[in-house]
């Protein structure tokens, strides 16, 4: 039965009894003319190879090269000594990828393997010849070879649309492949009006089936909307070329991001601030921002609502760069009428940047009581409000100021006497009666009141 070759370790002795072992049979054989003489054993024939295909065409190489395998059988009689695997002809154009025979001793009716490959890197018809024999030349095999390799040729897979946001930068992949057999010349790529990134194509040749690709950078004009269309192309050195349309297609970027801000109820003598944020969510830069306010109370109030504080606003004229954002301070306006509801709207744009509006909205009710200081006695003196520099009474003057609170307001009035008076009480108001130069008290239901401080000649 035939098998694989069994590669032993036998000496190169063997080789010198090849020529015995054919004057042998030639002896046997005049010898068998006598009937005595056959009767003893013939020796074995000597090993003889022989190529299963003696002529093998190679297709066309289109693509990655074309390979063979071939089986050179021992049809003799004994095993053969030490092979050697050589290529004749064309070497350049085929290669040996895998090898059974060198350096094999091959049993009868066995046999080894040759892998070869049609590998010219130019284009063309090419003729070699596979010999597997021993040293001495008196086994061998010879397999001719011929094929052709096809002219490089190169093409792109075409990439489907890409999407981009207009400001913002669209990639797409472009691969390209050699359908041809031939290497291709050193490569070019271009893009015109796009950047090109991880290009494993420009400076490098493809071997036939071989391919690479680059990515291409595509940054969408603010205002530019649709497709735009490019041509990225691939050109080898030596002539060879593809190219294919790149589409873009640029949607609008979304607008600037303001947050609606509700100031819930406050009393017309507050004045509250809160800070406002205002986000860029594009991948561009907006340019200055404007930003601008408009009522939208229902009934429009005699003074706006709220107003920007410019000691704290760091967005109006301030390019906001990418995925960044800017800080200003929202101040509601002091004595809005009671009760009332009012919104505004705070609007921002830029250059580079779609406008967002957020709303602002403040509800007003009376929060607050009036408290009336007045001065009694034969004497007289100050009264101070929560350690103001400025005291609501002063000596000399019989009239005093009067002043708000809100409710839950803590205060303090401090009466002072003036010289050669002392203070004597509090009379009217939540202190009425005391002695205490101090009175304290928390404003409560907007209630309004009067104070007085008498001071005494002693």
């Amino acid at each position: 039965m035939i098998g694989r070759a069994n590669v032993t370790g036998a000496t190169f002795a063997l080789w010198r009894g090849v020529a015995s072992i054919k004057s042998t049979v030639r002896s046997l054989a005049l010898l068998c003319l006598v009937p005595v003489a056959c009767e003893r054993s013939a020796p074995p024939l000597p090993a003889e190879l022989s190529p299963e295909e003696p002529d093998v065409l190679f297709n066309t190489v289109a693509g990655p090269p074309s390979t063979h395998s071939f089986r050179i059988i021992n049809t003799g009689g004994t095993r053969t000594a030490y092979l050697a695997v050589e290529l004749r002809g064309d070497v350049d154009a085929f290669s040996i990828t895998d090898d059974e025979c060198t350096a094999a001793q091959v049993e009868p009716n066995a046999w080894c393997i040759v892998t070869v490959a049609l590998t010219a890197d130019d284009a063309g018809s090419y003729a070699a010849q596979l010999h597997v024999g021993d040293a001495a030349a008196n086994v061998y095999a010879d397999v001719t070879m011929s094929g052709r390799v096809s002219d490089a040729s190169l093409s792109i897979d075409p990439p489907q649309p890409t999407p981009v946001v207009e400001g913002d930068v669209g990639t797409t992949r472009v691969a390209v492949t050699n359908g041809g057999g031939a290497r291709t010349g050193a490569l070019t790529v271009t893009a015109p009006g796009a950047t090109l990134d991880n290009d494993t194509c420009s400076g490098h040749t493809l071997v036939g089936g071989g391919s690479c690709q680059f990515i291409v950078r595509y940054a969408a004009p603010f205002g530019s909307l649709g497709d735009t269309k490019l041509r990225a192309a691939v050109t080898a050195e030596g002539g060879d070329h593809a190219d294919t349309d790149l589409v873009f297609t640029a949607t609008r970027a979304p607008g600037l991001v303001l947050g609606d801000v509700d100031f819930t109820t406050i009393d017309p003598i507050e004045q509250v601030g809160v800070d406002f944020t205002i986000s860029n969510p594009t991948a561009s830069d907006t340019g200055p921002l404007t930003v601008t306010l408009a009522d939208e109370s229902p009934t429009p109030a005699p003074v706006a609502p709220f107003q920007i504080d410019h000691n704290r606003d760091l967005c109006s004229g301030v390019s906001v760069p990418a995925h960044g954002s800017c800080h200003l301070e929202i101040m509601t306006a002091l004595n809005l009428p009671v009760p009332g509801i009012y919104t505004m709207a705070l609007s921002a744009s830029g250059p580079f940047a779609h406008v967002g509006t957020g709303v602002l909205k403040v509800s007003t009710a009376l929060m607050h009581g009036t408290i009336t200081l007045a001065k009694g006695g034969t004497g007289d003196g100050s009264v101070g409000y929560n350690g103001t520099p400025n005291p609501l009474c002063v000596p000399g003057n019989a009239t005093c100021a009067s002043v708000t609170i809100l409710d839950g307001e803590s205060v303090a009035f401090t009466a002072t006497a003036a010289t050669g008076s002392v203070f004597t009480k509090w009379d009217a108001g939540p202190c009425t009666g005391s002695s205490n130069a101090v009175c304290t008290f928390k404003g409560a239901n907007h209630a309004s009141f009067a104070l007085d401080a008498v001071f005494d000649k002693p």
